[in-house]
This record gives structure tokens, C-alpha cells and sequence, in this order.
């Protein structure tokens, strides 16, 4: 059922003063945000990497680490081809404002109230269950379930009385097609009453390999370079430290128990293509956990921080807008950045371990 969110977002005023202005003898306003960018070619705006100083935020080129933009931002992020770049406050009109850059590098401005509404799209393979669904006694041979499919559903029907469900008419079975095949996730009743074990069963109740209800959790998963399997993020029930995997159909894993439990967070937020869920489109697959890159469009660790930092978030730079490309000519195409804190200090550094702090 497609639920409605309402958020909304206010950016509360931060009074610049004097003294986090530093060298600035001038207000800040539109007019001196817009006169600092005039002095930024569009093409530079992919080298542009955002410094903290003073509680404000200003940009530094990666390539020379020359200041570029004073730091008078309240927040700033990295450019993206367009859109949101970042809030200031205006000591003129007394003021916050958003600053958005167009497809042409224009800078512009609005009053930093904004009123957010998403959908949750609708499932491409499951919908609201019917009233109807039989329970099949297992005692009677009934080891899988039934099911009705027309051209973007799967609906459930029928289900042995094997696998546990919230009531009658809402079964722990999740109906998906796999090479052209119907299966479905199902959740099975267990020793203990309080857990469930997950497994993949066919009509008949058969088990997928490596999917025979040895598993806490399975969670189907898109957004990977690999489309010619289909992927699941498991988590082992017999796990001491409740770490992750990746599973697919065939059986095969990729990093094994190596995956820590708030991975699992990275896909539950968004469900795009009912049923599977996706990771952050706003790191391109990159994500930070513990110290570690985990890459989840190659299903791989990408590196380890050196010890010295404190990984905080990943971030990054790309020159075009996110529609035009595919993920992985997004990913040829973007900088990365990881925000990290070293004794006492905040900067971005890449992947290479350079560090992007302004030459004073």
C-alpha cells in the first residue's frame, strides 16, 4: 500500500560574525556569494572540495588546495552537475538562504524553508494480499503454496501450514520470479517461538541451494554490476556476531560473514522494485562502516582507513547531473571523498589517502 511521507526540513539562522569572516571586510550577502563564484570557471566546479573552518564551510581546488571560496557557508557540499550546493546566512537581509547551481553554473537563491513530500512507489510483484488465502495442511503433503500471476503481480493464494505468518491472510512469503521460475522467501516456524528461520522455496516446497532456512534474515537486493544473478543479503542464524553476507540464487557467496549488522540499514530504507531493496543512490554504492569502504555495486570491500582516521561519511563530486548517466558511467565519472577526523582535526581526503586541507 503506497504510504505518504510528509518531512519537513528548516535550516535554523547561524549569525555570521566578524570573527568567522576572517579576511572579509565586506557583509555577506547574495550579491558576495555570487561575486566569489563569477571567479569559478563551470569546468572547475568538479575540483571544488569543501573545508571546514570555524564552524563554517568554504571550497578549496583539489588540485592546487588554493581557497577558492572563503569559508561563509553554513553547510556545502560537493557539485553534482546541478542542484542544491549548500546554505549561507545573509547579514544584509538577515536571511538564510539555499544556493543551487543550474545546468549553466548559474548560482541561485532561495529562503531555506523547505516542504519535502515522497511517495513510496508501488510493488511491481506483490500487493495487498486477498481475504482469501487457504492454509494447506502439511500433514496432507502440502509443503509449498499457490499462486495467481497476471503481466505485474504475484498474489499468494494458498500456503502450507509449515510457514508462519502474521495472521491467516498475510503468510511470511515473499512471491518473486527467478530465472522465469516463481519462488518466494518464506518464513518458517522454528524451535524457538520467538525466531523465524528464512529460506527460498519453490511451489512444491523444495529449497533453493544455500537458501534451507539456516538464515535470520534474506533480503533481495538490486543495484549490484552483476545483473545476470540475483542477489540476497543474509545474515547466517547460526552468527555470533550477527555479521552479513551476500548469496545468490546459484548458491555462491561474496564476502561471507564479513559484512557488519548496520549494513543491513544501507538496503532497508529503500525499496524501489518490490521486493528488492537498493542501497543509497546518493554515494553511488559507497558506503562507510566502521572504517571500511563497502563497494555494493561490486560487492566488495574497497579499502580499510589507515588508523590515523576516523571515517565520518563518504561524499562525492560529479559534472554531470545523475539522470544522464547509468551507475556505473556515474562511478568512471565521479571523485570520491571520505570526511574524516584526525586528532583534532575535519577534512575530506580520496581514496588514494590524499588529504584536502586549504594551504594557509
Amino acid at each position: 500500500m503506497k504510504k505518504i511521507c510528509l518531512q519537513i526540513l528548516f535550516l535554523f539562522p547561524l549569525i555570521a560574525n566578524a570573527q568567522h569572516l576572517d579576511s572579509l571586510s565586506t557583509n555577506i550577502s547574495s550579491s558576495v556569494i555570487v561575486a566569489y563564484f563569477e571567479k569559478i570557471d563551470k569546468e572547475d566546479f568538479i575540483y571544488l572540495v569543501p573545508f571546514q573552518k570555524k564552524e563554517l564551510w568554504g571550497y578549496l581546488d583539489k588540485r592546487t588546495l588554493q581557497v577558492r571560496l572563503p569559508a561563509v557557508f553554513d553547510q556545502l557540499g560537493f557539485y553534482k552537475g546541478e542542484g542544491y550546493i549548500g546554505s549561507f546566512y545573509d547579514t544584509v537581509s538577515l536571511t538564510d538562504y539555499i544556493v543551487t547551481v543550474d545546468k549553466s553554473g548559474k548560482i541561485n537563491f532561495q529562503i531555506s524553508v523547505i516542504s519535502l513530500m515522497e511517495a513510496l512507489p508501488p510493488g511491481l510483484f506483490s500487493r495487498a494480499y486477498s481475504q482469501n488465502i487457504e492454509v494447506l495442511s502439511s500433514a496432507e503433503g502440502n509443503n509449498g503454496f499457490q499462486y495467481t500471476m497476471d503481466e505485474d503481480y504475484i498474489d499468494i493464494t494458498a500456503y502450507s501450514d509449515l510457514y508462519r505468518s502474521h495472521n491467516k491472510n498475510q503468510p511470511l512469503l515473499i512471491p518473486m520470479k527467478i530465472d522465469n521460475k516463481i519462488v518466494a522467501i518464506a518464513g518458517k516456524k522454528s524451535e524457538d517461538p520467538h525466531l523465524t528461520s528464512y529460506g527460498i522455496i519453490d511451489p512444491q516446497g523444495n529449497t533453493l541451494s544455500g537458501f534451507d532456512f539456516k538464515h535470520n534474515r534474506i533480503i533481495p537486493i538490486k543495484g549490484t554490476r552483476d545483473t545476470k544473478d540475483v542477489w540476497f543479503l543474509v545474515q547466517q542464524s547460526k552468527n555470533n556476531n550477527n555479521a552479513y553476507s551476500y548469496l545468490n540464487h546459484k548458491g555462491y557467496y561474496r564476502l561471507k560473514n564479513q559484512l557488519p549488522q548496520s549494513v543491513y540499514y544501507y538496503y532497508r530504507s529503500s525499496q524501489k522494485d518490490y521486493p528488492f531493496y537498493m542501497p543509497h543512490e546518493h554515494t553511488l554504492g559507497y558506503i562507510l562502516v566502521e572504517n571500511k569502504i563497502f563497494d555494493l555495486y561490486e560487492l566488495k570491500q574497497e579499502k580499510q582507513l589507515a588508523e590515523e582516521y576516523q571515517g565520518l561519511w563518504i561524499s562525492y563530486a560529479i559534472a554531470t547531473p545523475l539522470e544522464k548517466d547509468t551507475v556505473e558511467e556515474k562511478r568512471k565519472k565521479a571523485h570520491l571523498y571520505i570526511w574524516v577526523k584526525k586528532e583534532n582535526k575535519y577534512f575530506y581526503i580520496d581514496l588514494y589517502g590524499n588529504e584536502y586541507l586549504p594551504i594557509d
